[in-house]
């Protein structure tokens, strides 16, 4: 066992994370997934550990409870799962196997097949360019090695994010010319996204499904008068799909910089009743329910560091 490991289980094995568990007993925590590749073990162990330690809840429970002025469950868990890949479905049974609702949002042009998530396209552009330097928006990106090539896309992902819509939608059209790389009308396999048949059946086997947006824009970047095509648009495509009222909706990126006031007041313009970050920490009460913070984990991760995250080690508390 390496040390990392051996500290964790100490950490464990002592007492701190039920400790840190219970100092955070009334705050509400809400997870956030979004792939689920390889192998399932460690991500089965998550599952029992939730079920056996905290009371799970869905976040349309959690704008119920708000609603009627009653307070969180103790150690109220919340679970969402962000964009919409197909690999979901593997997991759901999962999830339904330890009684744990569960929550996705969804790109809906992505499911419409219209088209991929962009940090696929940089992915695939920044590995496949024959390049070893490329000079994109005034900025000169060196591509001559694996690690260059990664930090350079990172570097342009970040730039992206902090482009208005416009400019961020006319440089992923110039990129693939500027790479020298032929973007596919269709993701490879594993960037699919999980089907509209499929996200039917699941909605019909207790799946909650909310809206991730149309095209997944940085929305503070958008003008106002954009809002209403990403947000409502998206809403109303998910409830003429599945038959049943869309309430939750999840800000694209998601850090406080990537949704102004406006933006909160088109999602609730629209009819949504939570909204969710991917800001870090729990959510005391009252919380805002329109920028609800999350905690960040992976399905890979051994149990002691997962048990750790979850239960609020470190965590800001809002």
């Amino acid at each position: 066992m390496n040390p990392k490991s051996a500290l964790e289980s100490a950490f464990h094995h002592f007492g701190c994370t039920r400790w840190i568990r219970h100092r955070h007993a009334r705050s509400l925590r809400i997870l956030m997934y979004h792939r689920f590749h390889g192998a399932l073990d460690n991500f089965r162990e998550q599952c029992a550990h939730i079920a056996r330690c905290y009371v799970p809840v869905s976040l349309n429970q959690v704008a119920r409870a708000r609603a009627e002025g009653s307070p969180f469950p103790a150690n109220a868990l919340a679970i969402t799962v962000d964009d919409g890949y197909y690999d979901f479905a593997r997991v759901f049974p999962i999830f339904r196997e330890f009684g744990l609702p569960v929550t996705l949002f969804a790109v809906t042009g992505f499911l419409d097949r219209e088209l991929w998530l962009w940090p696929d396209e940089t992915n695939l552009l920044f590995a496949e360019t024959p390049l070893n330097s490329v000079e994109i928006a005034g900025h000169l990106y060196n591509l001559a090695t694996p690690h260059t090539r990664i930090q350079s896309r990172d570097e342009v992902n970040q730039r992206l994010i902090e482009m208005t819509n416009r400019d961020r939608l006319q440089t992923l059209r110039n990129l693939p010319r500027l790479l020298h790389v032929v973007i596919p009308d269709t993701p490879p396999a594993d960037s699919l996204p999980v089907s509209w048949d499929q996200l039917r059946e699941l909605s019909g086997d207790g799946l909650d499904v909310g809206s991730h947006t149309r095209t997944h824009p940085i929305l503070a970047r958008m003008d106002a008068s954009e809002l209403d095509s990403e947000i409502a648009a998206s809403k109303q495509r998910l409830e003429d799909v599945l038959d049943r009222p869309v309430t939750n909706f999840c800000y694209p990126n998601g850090t406080a910089a990537d949704f102004s006031p406006d933006v909160i007041q088109a999602v609730q313009r629209a009819g949504f009743e939570t909204a969710v970050s991917t800001e870090p920490g729990l959510n005391s009460e009252p919380a805002d329910l329109f920028s609800l913070h999350r905690i960040g984990v992976e399905p890979e991760l051994r149990l002691t560091a997962f048990a750790r995250r979850i239960a609020g080690f470190r965590a800001k508390v809002t």
